[in-house]
């Protein structure tokens, strides 16, 4: 039997063209590619880690987000004394004589004035109220719908709606400062 020696006979290279140039690696992606084998196959370790580290950011993204529903505009109308009950809805006949419309909607935060040149009691019809004199509601607001929301609890509707948007900037401004500050006194 014929024996060879390991440097007569080597690894078989492919044959090559003069374009064929192998790109040599630089010494950052041979780095790159020695910490990824040391460090090994993304695994149930590095999966645990992930999520463990998205919590956070997901706490703070429902935040975020739940200001969108707790300070969202409800369908409002001022309660018109002489003519709303307590079981009157949202929509009524009499709104088309207390309260004036805009682009085919209810105006929110205006009623028609009651006429004080009326004898006796005024009642719930069209010569009680002047058409041609806006107020602001007087007596409340009626909703569409029981949601609860900021403005529901805390009654921020037509001149005390820039409150709800206080909200949100106070929160934005808190998180743009409050975060760098934060980890600046972290590290002292």
């Amino acid at each position: 039997m014929l024996k060879l020696r390991q440097e007569e006979v080597g690894p078989e290279k492919p044959k090559s063209g003069p374009n064929d140039i192998e790109p040599t690696k630089t010494s950052e992606e041979n780095q790159l590619d020695a910490i990824i084998v040391e460090i090994g196959q993304f695994g149930p370790f590095q999966v645990f880690n992930y999520i463990l580290l998205c919590l956070p950011i997901i706490c703070n993204a429902f935040y975020s987000i739940s200001y969108v529903f707790t300070a969202g505009d409800v369908p409002h109308r001022c309660n018109i004394t002489l003519c709303d009950g307590l079981d009157s809805r949202y929509e009524e006949q009499f709104l088309n004589f207390t309260t004036p419309q805009r682009h085919g909607n209810w105006v929110q935060c205006e009623q028609y004035a009651v006429r004080n040149d009326i004898a006796g009691q005024p009642s719930c019809n069209v010569s009680s109220f002047d058409m041609g004199q806006r107020v602001p509601c007087e007596a409340g607001y009626k909703l569409r719908n029981d949601e609860k929301t900021i403005a529901t609890e805390f009654g921020l509707f037509c001149a005390d709606q820039w409150k709800l948007s206080m909200v949100g900037t106070v929160n934005n401004i808190g998180q743009f400062v409050g975060i760098p500050l934060g980890g600046y006194f972290a590290d002292r």
